[in-house]
């Protein structure tokens, strides 16, 4: 098994983590729930190995594709985008004037 190949292997992924919506060739399971844990397990043992090794791929590409540095400009850009005011609108919302208000 030393000798094995990495895409011999079919693991899962928690269905709550943040890479899940991105790794759609993984097994995703609630890590919480032991049947569908087992049942991940039972389908990685069951499943050819073209199958595996497609899916290992998949996720690899993902995964070369979104490095630190892609996620980090994508998280920055629409941090960015989110600070710009809608337009016709100021960023604060105007403080009523208290003094002229009626009681």
């Amino acid at each position: 098994m030393l000798d094995a190949h990495p895409a011999d292997f079919a693991g899962g992924l928690s269905r709550f983590a943040g890479a899940a919506k991105e790794k759609d060739a993984a097994q995703l399971v609630n890590p919480s729930d032991l049947d569908e844990v087992s049942g991940a397990v039972q389908r990685a043992l069951a499943m050819p190995l073209k199958e595996r090794r497609t899916r290992w791929r998949a996720l690899m590409n993902v995964l070369e594709a979104n490095t630190i540095t892609t996620w980090r400009t994508r998280f920055l850009d629409a941090l960015k985008s989110s600070a710009q005011p809608a337009s016709g609108l100021s960023r604060v919302a105007a403080t009523p004037d208290l003094t002229t208000a009626r009681v």
